[in-house]
């Protein structure tokens, strides 16, 4: 069992989704797109959530800002989703990171704790 504020979780959510898919809007028309969203327990006090897209990725100079405040790769996106991810996850006591390879995709991960009843 985990205990999380629903909200906030389904808004991280829906924002790296959204961020997925802003990402695969630009692939060459016949590319096929795709996201995947996984779970897995990651130890016996922790899940992880990936979140993985195969669109342009992200390059070394974004993946240094990507995750600061007003920082954004889109012409209209204020630059707050991530902060905020990021902000939401850590006050669930869990880790918000990710990886990427330019041309291959990114994945971001999220981790949030199991709490186990000790009999």
């Amino acid at each position: 069992a985990i205990t999380v504020d629903d909200i906030q979780i389904e808004q991280v959510l829906l924002n790296l989704i959204r961020n997925s898919i802003d990402a695969l809007i630009d692939l060459p028309q016949k590319t096929q797109r795709q996201i995947q969203i996984q779970t897995h327990m990651k130890s016996f006090n922790q899940i992880e959530i990936k979140l993985h897209d195969n669109g342009s990725g992200i390059n070394e100079a974004q993946k240094e800002k990507i995750m600061t405040p007003f920082f954004t790769t889109k012409p209209s996106g204020m630059g707050m989703g991530l902060s905020i991810s990021r902000s939401i996850i850590e006050s669930h006591e869990g880790v918000l990171y990710f990886n990427s390879e330019p041309e291959k995709g990114t994945t971001f991960y999220f981790t949030l704790p199991v709490k186990r009843k000790i009999k």
